[in-house]
């Protein structure tokens, strides 16, 4: 199991290092500190795993950009925003799976094994309470399209159809159609049903 570390700060990458080298048959292959590196790292060196912080001066697009090349690596993140919207960024962007960091650095070598093994994996932390986010099942059931998941992105962060338009630079009225087509899919009947969905996950 070959592994990538992405984390902004060198003593989480030495003691994610320490503690996953200490499991058989895995290898840390390379560490980064930035969006750029991740990248580069993650096509030379063909990673199987890539933990990764996205707090990486706000570009969390390097989740969808690793996920992007042919055989892509599985992403597991690991991070200490377990926001709501953070969350369904992240499924959004094709993480396999999510694991906060208050959650203990302990639960790491399982997830890595589970997530590696093709499954799931979702520790949030204190969200968990307040359940594994609904609104992050119905999404994965809904099979939205690139662009739909964009405009649902969007969505979730409050914008309105022109902010989304001119954000995507298409018209207004394509947003219209998209949104219909969104809340439709989520099984939703408005906005405000989407926002509350959010606000109880």
């Amino acid at each position: 199991m070959r592994i990538l570390l992405v984390d902004r700060q060198p003593v989480t990458r030495l003691g994610l290092r320490v503690l996953l080298e200490g499991m058989e048959g895995v290898q840390v292959v390379g560490e980064a500190a930035d969006t750029d590196e991740a990248l580069r790292l993650s096509a030379q060196l063909r990673p199987n795993l890539v933990i990764v912080d996205p707090d990486l001066g706000g570009r969390v697009s390097v989740l969808g950009e690793l996920k992007a090349v042919e055989r892509p690596p599985r992403v597991l993140i690991y991070s200490e925003d377990n926001s709501r919207e953070s969350v369904a960024a992240a499924s959004l962007a094709g993480a396999d799976g999510f694991v906060h960091k208050e959650a203990g650095i302990e639960v790491l070598p399982e997830a890595v094994k589970r997530t590696c093994a093709g499954e799931r994996v979702w520790m949030l932390g204190p969200m968990e309470a307040r359940s594994e986010t609904t609104l992050r099942a119905r999404i994965e059931a809904a099979k939205l399209t690139p662009r739909e998941k964009d405009i649902l992105d969007l969505l979730l962060k409050r914008r309105t159809n022109p902010e989304i338009a001119e954000h995507l630079h298409v018209s207004v009225n394509t947003v219209r159609t998209h949104v219909k087509n969104i809340l439709k899919d989520l099984g939703m009947g408005s906005r405000r049903e989407l926002s509350e969905e959010r606000e109880a996950s």
